[in-house]
């Protein structure tokens, strides 16, 4: 069974949007694991609010890609939605994906595989294109609820 790690940066809303999809990994038969446990693949979804942010998700890319150099590397996320190409630069990102093609994350990675460069799925928005279910639960203590995006 391939093992996934989602990793959260941001706002409460990837939050619960990391909930679901893990939960969407898990049914498509991927062990999700805590986000420091090795995996075969890593989805980081992504915030861009400020520059720390940014930086932060792409020392946490090239992290997990020393950590384990074969797993597959998703970026998804606003920061994903508004700078793929600086993603895209690092090596060994295998995908970005921004907020509108999010939901279809799990979809997306099942033919994924290493290659030399990294397949950008950008993105104009929509605003209903991502929509969540009342409640979601993953590594919290409290289910979020979505009321706004």
């Amino acid at each position: 069974m391939p093992r996934a790690a989602v990793h959260t940066l941001g706002c409460r809303l990837n939050q619960a949007e990391s909930a679901l999809l893990a939960d969407a990994f898990r049914t498509r038969g991927y062990e999700i694991v805590a986000d420091s446990d090795p995996a075969d693949l890593y989805v980081i979804n992504s915030c861009s609010v400020t520059r720390g942010a940014e930086a932060k998700c792409r020392r946490l890319v090239r992290y997990l890609l020393k950590r384990t150099p074969d797993a597959h590397v998703v970026v998804t996320g606003c920061y994903a939605q508004l700078d793929a190409k600086a993603l895209a630069r690092i090596d060994g990102v295998d995908l970005v994906v921004g907020t509108e093609e999010k939901h279809r994350l799990p979809d997306l990675v099942g033919s994924l595989a290493k290659r030399p460069e990294t397949e950008i799925r950008k993105i104009p928005m929509s605003r209903d294109a991502f929509t969540l279910p009342e409640t979601g639960l993953f590594q919290e203590t409290r289910a979020n609820l979505k009321i706004q995006d």
